[in-house]
């Protein structure tokens, strides 16, 4: 099995337009449902939800161009560390044989492992 360590990372993002003058708690609320709104609220509270990098209030409201960030810990799960090979190369496609627990797509919850698009 290939393993990752535990690491932090953060999640940015700018304010959006039908964000600006709501409070940064109901937007976290409402548009990022992976946590209960008590979670959003500690990390408001802790520092580790920011804007602009500065710590905020829970009732802090959004401005234009506003800088979120969120750090959270990742544990990814192992994948299987058999090699990935090129079963077809042409002009038109690439064809690979990969483990099958090794993602695709970095937009996944494992963003260490195999990303080829380097957009993680």
């Amino acid at each position: 099995l290939r393993k990752v360590y535990p690491y932090y990372f953060t999640f940015t993002t700018f304010t959006k337009g039908r964000w600006v003058g709501e409070k940064i708690l109901d937007v976290f609320a409402r548009e990022f449902r992976a946590h209960p709104v008590e979670e959003y609220e500690r990390c408001i509270k802790s520092g580790s939800l920011t804007v602009n990098y500065e710590k905020v209030d829970i009732d802090y409201r959004l401005k234009h161009n506003d800088l979120l960030a969120n750090i959270v810990h990742r544990h990814e799960r192992p994948v299987i560390g058999d090699a990935v090979s090129i079963v077809h190369l042409d002009d038109d496609l690439v064809v690979v044989h990969k483990p099958p627990s090794v993602p695709v797509s970095c937009h996944s919850s494992l963003m260490m492992f195999l990303c080829c698009c380097r957009c993680c």
